[in-house]
């Protein structure tokens, strides 16, 4: 009888449990359903009040597609107008258009009717079909206390954030601190973690707006374990996504003693102290390495001259027939660049050193791309090491170098015969 009684009370415990968490969870539904609309309308509510609390502006640190760059623009709200300024544009251009926040599926921030400078990064190009992979429009995520409103673009889902612009600053001199800040990326980086054991290194893209991270020493250096935007700020930058080595990590970086050490994270950038040769240091012996389009090392010993201008030098012995030992090398803020340009007659063709893709297969004679020999130090040598560097063609990458004959001293497709030699893998040193 016993038996029976516990079994009842032990039914009857287990339909009550039952029976409260069924209606906890009708409840939590009837809540949900009866709550999005309005979450939305809040949310709605709390952007206009955080925009309308800060006249003078916000700065939205723009993010397109991860690899294309950083971009601070200074937006000023006021009676459903925009004006927007852009770091990448003359200091004093200011764009008018509309904007409203509106509510669909989420709050939106849209900026509905044309502004130049945002539709750059949004509508697609001749050589860009893509656009950069950005939005003009945005969903709302979120408004923190201190008015710093999350966002995330509605088509390109790249997330950034828009922030009061800081006391002191004007919209103009706000972008001509961010570009003092981004000269600060100039010469090579070494990536340590906060007990300085070494990481990795880095160099700059697209100026300094796109960093190319490579783990450990530089063992090819035409690739890169990551490739992360950069915004920069007047006192530091910030990555469009945190960056993670080894277990370290960082995403906000600030300007200290000559290092950017993150200050949410474990990471510091370093240029550890090293330079590049001066100019006129870059003349005499060098060992010229390379790999042939089909994978075969060579390596021989060229000399390095320099000219009246202090920016061109020249190499010699490259080949070995002499017309063609005029090839230059342009010397930019501590790196080496090399640009299409002709080389001289051989053969009674004309010969130019040609660009070339290696990982599409494509050459790239437009004089404004170019390869860039990158500086670092390797076991007390001085080491160049070529990189593909962004171009002017879309997202072809010089990594490269093809010589061509031509039989017009002008490049063109007509006028190509065949090519001499394909250098990949470029690395000088001594």
């Amino acid at each position: 009888m016993n038996r029976i009684k516990r079994y009842i009370e032990m039914f009857a415990a287990a339909v009550l449990v039952l029976c409260s968490a069924a209606s906890c969870l009708f409840k939590n539904e009837d809540v949900f359903e009866q709550t999005a609309s309005a979450r939305i309308s809040a949310l709605m509510d709390k952007a206009r009040e955080a925009i309308d609390r800060h006249p003078e502006g916000f700065v939205l640190q723009y993010f397109g597609q991860e690899g294309r760059g950083g971009y601070n623009f200074v937006i000023r709200f006021e009676s459903g107008k925009a004006f927007i300024s852009c770091e990448n544009a003359e200091t004093d251009r200011v764009d008018e258009c509309l904007y409203d926040i509106l509510k669909e599926d989420g709050a939106v921030l849209s900026f509905n009717t044309y502004s130049g400078l945002l539709q750059y990064f949004h509508e697609p190009s001749f050589s860009d079909v893509d656009g950069a992979g950005g939005d003009y429009e945005f969903r709302i995520e979120g408004v923190d206390e201190d008015d710093n409103i999350r966002l995330k673009g509605k088509t390109g889902y790249s997330k950034m954030q828009m922030f009061p612009l800081p006391a002191g600053y004007t919209p103009q001199s706000w972008l001509e601190a961010v570009k003092q800040m981004q000269k600060q990326w100039e010469g090579d980086f070494y990536i340590y973690s906060d007990g300085y054991e070494r990481l990795g290194s880095c160099i700059g893209q697209l100026g300094g707006k796109v960093l190319c991270v490579k783990l450990g020493a530089y063992p090819d250096a035409n690739t890169y374990d990551y490739k992360r935007s950069a915004v920069y700020t007047p006192d530091g930058f910030r990555l469009q996504s945190k960056l993670e080595i080894g277990g370290y990590y960082g995403q906000d970086f600030r300007l200290k003693d000559g290092e950017f050490v993150s200050t949410d994270g474990t990471l510091i950038f370093a240029s550890n102290g090293l330079t590049a040769p001066k100019y006129e240091d870059m003349a005499g012996p060098w060992i010229l390495s390379y790999n042939n389009y089909f994978g075969k090392y060579f390596a021989k010993v060229i000399t390095i001259s320099t000219s009246k201008d202090g920016e061109t030098l020249y190499i010699k012995n490259l080949f070995s027939n002499r017309e063609l030992d005029n090839v230059k090398l342009k010397y930019v803020n501590g790196r080496l660049e090399l640009h299409p340009h002709y080389l001289g007659k051989y053969e009674g063709y004309f010969v130019w050193g040609i660009l070339f893709d290696t990982k599409q297969s494509t050459v790239l004679w437009d004089e404004q791309t170019c390869t860039r020999g990158v500086f670092t130090r390797e076991n007390n040598r001085d080491v160049f090491y070529f990189s593909d560097c962004s171009t002017a063609v879309g997202d072809y990458s010089a990594d490269g170098l093809i010589l061509y004959e031509f039989t017009s001293e002008t490049p063109s497709t007509n006028t190509r015969i065949n090519n001499l030699d394909i250098l990949c893998d470029i690395c000088i040193y001594r």
